[in-house]
């Protein structure tokens, strides 16, 4: 059976929507577009492509895409959902070999890997030609593949997280170990390639915090839920995803730098 799953695009509202997906194969999913400026505008798409619905909202990052999307296909009947950029070049056939490859080997999350060529911020995720599916800790807000549940579960926090940042490697690994829901899968025999370099976690939101605050922030909730809640995390998940009994050197890399921004009036708000 077919059109199990979903996949959403993000879109401009202006650019080819898209653009860097191949359609070499008939779709085994169903796909959206998010126009993440909020119009009224109607995607226009060369012969061969298609889309089964828009959803448009203004949004300033990936975390309020994701709080305005959430409500929007939570009357949908779904399996998997998938969030994609429009900068990641993949082709549709690879598309609906990852979803088959996560069927087979029952996935609760997942995500293609990334080609080496590709501008990325963590290189456990680039692409291991000819591995199996990998069991991860994590994965990554890049372009991630989750079970209905996991994904509208973590509603809340959508809310209070403009960036996205922690979304994948704290809420999702909280929820899933709550949930009983842990196979969590690279799958190497699908790569998409990232186009454009990976945003830079220092510019301020219009919240005043920084996406590495607000990652900060998330981190240490969930945490205290872990705690609270007596979830059990091995050592190495929590050294992993957490972080814990290890010098966090690019955080306080970080807060220095920031410290500095400020007292030299040079952090500046995202445009």
């Amino acid at each position: 059976m077919t059109n199990l799953d979903i996949l959403v695009v993000a879109w401009n509202g202006v650019s080819e929507p898209l653009r860097h997906i191949q359609f070499d194969a008939p779709r085994n999913f169903r796909l959206y577009l998010f126009n993440y400026t909020g119009g009224d505008q109607k995607p226009v798409l060369p012969d061969g492509k298609s889309v089964d619905g828009v959803f448009s909202h203004k949004t300033e990052f990936k975390g309020q895409l994701l709080h305005k999307l959430c409500p929007d296909v939570m009357p949908l009947t779904y399996r998997y959902i998938g969030i994609m950029d429009d900068d990641h070049e993949i082709t549709v056939s690879g598309i609906n070999q990852l979803i088959e490859i996560a069927v087979r080997e029952n996935a609760d999350s997942f995500q293609p890997s990334i080609t080496p060529n590709s501008y990325y911020s963590h290189r456990c995720f680039v692409q291991k030609p000819g591995a199996s599916p990998e069991q991860m800790c994590w994965l990554e807000i890049m372009a991630p593949f989750m079970r209905k549940v996991i994904f509208e579960s973590a509603y809340p926090f959508y809310a209070t997280n403009i960036s996205s940042y922690g979304i994948d490697r704290y809420v999702y690994p909280y929820l899933q170990r709550k949930m009983g829901m842990d196979r969590k899968l690279l799958i190497h025999a699908v790569a998409l390639r990232h186009l454009r370099p990976v945003t830079p976690g220092s510019k301020v939101l219009s919240s005043g915090l920084d996406s590495l605050q607000e990652c900060e922030i998330i981190r240490k909730e969930i945490l205290q839920r872990i705690r609270k809640e007596k979830l059990h995390f091995t050592n190495r998940e929590l050294r992993v995803i957490f972080e814990l009994w290890k010098p966090r050197v690019f955080k306080w890399r970080d807060d220095i730098v920031r410290q500095w921004r400020i007292l030299t009036g040079t952090r500046t708000a995202v445009r």
